[in-house]
């Protein structure tokens, strides 16, 4: 069962690359106004100091974000380029997660809806997603979707990260054709999913279909399980078919949804977007502080 969000319909801006790399000058001297406090970049820029109140809007929000390149996240994770072999375990290692679950976000901001991680009011941490106990099964985040009717699901998100570098991984090349690219989607999905028998083959996906116990405040009837991976993959016929849900035969749940990463980045691409902003808190916070620690 197709989801009816999942269509070719894409109400991001279409910037140039112009246009982006000029929003990305602006942005960088934005960054280096606020870490030093010197008004030049702005100035050279032809920018306004921004007031206080701007000021401290933009720096709350800009140390969870991250700016994307998605034609080098694509060449990175799908193409697998020979200088790139024996780095992804490290890459994936300090913004998998994240990288994964921001984009989740992303595509739904894009469809008019939101999509929150639930975390932690002291640490800021993602809340655990567990059984209730120290034993059994963990998944990675509770995400809060509010649908464009209003209606809100909470979803037990399991991410995986397999890409090209990994797992039985497959290149894609960025200049696959949409047939191509359907082909491989199909492939890759029939690897993860006994359509027969309507279950998950991988044992380390098959977790995410045990009922977790939801953090308090969160209706257990609005629970549903959320597969995220990295790969381009899933049952449909068009390249654009990000995310889905198909049914299971499974004693917790009756239906899985899966959000396929590179298949809503290569829909980006295609319309032209070179470049999108993410909410990262943890990925921003490990690359600060590798940037603090190291010089290039």
């Amino acid at each position: 069962m197709a989801s009816r969000w999942d269509d070719d319909s894409l109400r991001d801006p279409n910037p140039s690359r112009e246009a982006a790399e000029r929003l990305d000058r602006g942005n960088a001297a934005f960054r280096e106004y606020y870490r030093t406090g010197d008004p030049t970049p702005l100035q050279e820029f032809g920018l306004d100091l921004p007031d206080k109140t701007t000021q401290s809007c933009v720096k709350e929000s800009n140390v969870h974000r991250l700016s994307a390149d998605i034609e080098r996240l694509l060449h990175f994770f799908d193409e697998k380029p020979d200088w790139s072999i024996g780095h992804a375990t490290g890459v994936v290692g300090i913004v998998g997660e994240d990288l994964n679950c921001a984009c989740f976000q992303h595509y739904l901001r894009s469809r008019n809806g939101t999509a929150v991680v639930l975390r932690n009011s002291d640490s800021g941490k993602p809340l655990p997603v567990n059984p209730g106990g120290k034993k059994g099964p963990r998944l990675d985040r509770w995400v809060q979707v509010t649908w464009p009717c209003g209606s809100t699901t909470v979803f037990q998100t399991e991410i995986k990260s397999w890409s090209a570098h990994g797992f039985g991984g497959i290149r894609l090349p960025l200049s696959a054709s949409p047939e191509e690219v359907t082909g491989h989607r199909q492939d890759r999905w029939s690897v993860f999913w006994d359509s027969e028998n309507k279950r998950l083959k991988h044992p380390l996906t098959e977790k995410v279909l045990e009922r977790m116990s939801p953090p308090k405040g969160v209706n257990p009837e609005s629970v549903r399980p959320l597969l995220i991976f990295w790969e381009a993959l899933g049952p449909g016929h068009k390249p654009a078919h990000c995310l889905f849900r198909v049914d299971v035969a499974s004693p917790e749940f009756r239906e899985l949804w899966v959000f396929s990463v590179s298949s809503y980045l290569r829909t980006l691409l295609a319309k032209k977007v070179f470049r999108i902003e993410l909410e990262m808190p943890e990925a921003a916070l490990r690359i600060r502080s590798l940037n603090r620690m190291f010089l290039s």
